[in-house]
């Protein structure tokens, strides 16, 4: 087929099923799958997960997106989201209505074929890797980075943890910083995953949701920060307000 990533499958029946991967590619099987043909999606962007109710497919993907087919045309439904979350499964009950789940820890269910949504409140507060519906009450959750399993009894009103589950909750160092006394972090605004932060003459970058960080300069001038910005148009350009009393100063600078 020309790709080589495939990410999602879901079979309805004994001989027809779907696939969906990188590149916005979505296969589809009737004969058990010895054979797949193509669909056009009209979209080069990674999918996740997939599920099918009648002649309509859901297609989930990365920046807040799902790709619908409905039985003719492909269309784009944008989840709207500052965060981009990647949206990493979906579960029908049946064509108009489905639960999407994914990063963020979002859970959000439509009854009318996505034109509307509304969002459940997910207790593990960590990023969801896939969920399923068994009808229109009972499902489960799970998260990839917790060993834990959410369960619903009541269409998404309410979830809860499986029984016998110990919540604790943690902050984990990332990296040594001194020198802060207001809000030094910023969101990078090209990367999803990334972020600055800027304390006091230091100022780093992470790239992969905080995880580990590099220093991009260990001379900015000025004592503590009080506040960072960085240009939503160039990453280049940052502002920031330093120190105190006749100290005080904002700073910028076009190139780190």
């Amino acid at each position: 087929f020309g790709f080589t990533d495939l990410t999602g499958v879901k079979f309805t029946g004994a001989l027809t099923g779907y696939a969906c991967g990188s590149g916005g590619n979505v296969l589809k099987t009737t004969d058990g799958g010895a054979s797949w043909s193509t669909y056009i999606t009209g979209t080069t962007m990674n999918l996740l997960s997939i599920d099918a109710s009648g002649t309509t497919i859901i297609a989930t993907g990365v920046d807040g997106k799902i790709f619908k087919y409905n039985g003719l045309i492909w269309s784009t439904i944008d989840y709207k989201s500052t965060a981009k979350p990647e949206v990493r499964s979906v579960a029908m009950l049946n064509p108009n209505a489905f639960y999407t789940c994914g990063g963020g820890g979002f859970i959000n269910v439509t009854a009318d074929g996505g034109a509307t949504r509304s969002y459940q409140q997910n207790p593990m507060m960590g990023p969801l890797s896939d969920i399923y519906m068994y009808d229109g009450n009972k499902g489960w959750a799970v998260a990839s980075t917790n060993r834990a399993i959410l369960r619903t009894n009541d269409g998404g009103a309410t979830w809860q943890f499986q029984g016998g589950v110990t919540v604790n909750r943690s902050f984990v160092r990332k990296q040594n910083t001194s020198g802060n006394i207001g809000n030094p972090f910023c969101q990078h605004p090209m990367n999803k995953h990334g972020m600055f932060i800027l304390a006091g003459s230091n100022l780093y970058r992470s790239l992969d949701k905080g995880e580990t960080w590099v220093s991009l300069n260990s001379s900015v001038p000025g004592s503590s920060a009080h506040c960072f910005y960085v240009n939503t148009l160039d990453t280049n350009l940052m502002m920031a307000s330093k120190g105190s009393g006749g100290s005080a100063r904002v700073i910028a600078s076009s190139n780190y």
